[in-house]
């Protein structure tokens, strides 16, 4: 078996999260895939808790939608000198979010092998 380190990028943070009039989780992908990462997946969970500091806080999005902003998960894997180029848009756009990184092993597949030889071509 074949492993590749890489690093996971997770940005947690909440519906009511905005870069100017977009929500943070639609900006940040768009802005991921011009900078030419591997890829991104956005996540909504069911349900979290976050205390009302966060964006325009959870008792005013309960206020207007009768329902609380629901949490946020955006990821990316990527080598660390890719996911390194996204640090300052982050630094710069993800108010009111958690940014985590970590060091993970990734088992190449076949589909993996596949789809890095066809990128290289």
């Amino acid at each position: 078996m074949e492993f590749r380190n890489v690093v996971r990028l997770t940005i947690c943070t909440g519906e009511d999260v905005f870069v100017d009039n977009e929500p943070l989780y639609k900006f940040l992908p768009k802005k991921i895939e011009e900078m030419g990462l591997a890829g991104v997946t956005v996540l909504k969970a069911e349900f979290g808790y976050a205390n009302t500091h966060r964006g325009v806080g959870s008792a005013l999005g309960r206020f207007f939608s009768g329902k609380a902003d629901k949490p946020i998960f955006v990821e990316v894997v990527d080598t660390r000198e890719n996911i390194e180029k996204i640090l300052p848009l982050l630094e710069k756009n993800a108010k009111h979010s958690i940014v985590m990184m970590s060091e993970c092993q990734l088992l190449v597949t076949d589909y993996l092998r596949e789809s890095l030889k066809n990128k290289n071509k």
